[in-house]
């Protein structure tokens, strides 16, 4: 399964997002593989695609960013491969 994972934090935790990461990286699972990650310039903002078996893994790694960080997360499907392949 992809997940799109958006973060976003207020201007006043940007120091603490950026030593927390610095500090401990991402944090993910072994089981959670991070495919890329994204920052929007000056946005405070954040897009991390993930692939992983396990929605639990996941939700278990971005519990430790709960604190300081707004997340969503969206289950996403690979649109040339999985979407478009379903009209061939």
């Amino acid at each position: 399964m992809l997940f799109m994972i958006v973060s976003s934090w207020s201007s006043d935790m940007r120091d603490d997002v950026i030593r927390r990461r610095l500090e401990k990286g991402l944090g993910y699972p072994k089981e959670v593989k991070v495919l890329g990650e994204w920052t929007a310039m000056g946005q405070n903002m954040d897009f991390l695609l993930a692939e992983a078996d396990d929605p639990k893994a996941v939700a278990q790694a971005l519990l430790a960013w709960s604190d300081i960080l707004d997340i969503e997360v969206h289950l996403v499907l690979d649109t040339e491969k999985d979407l478009l392949g379903l009209l061939k």
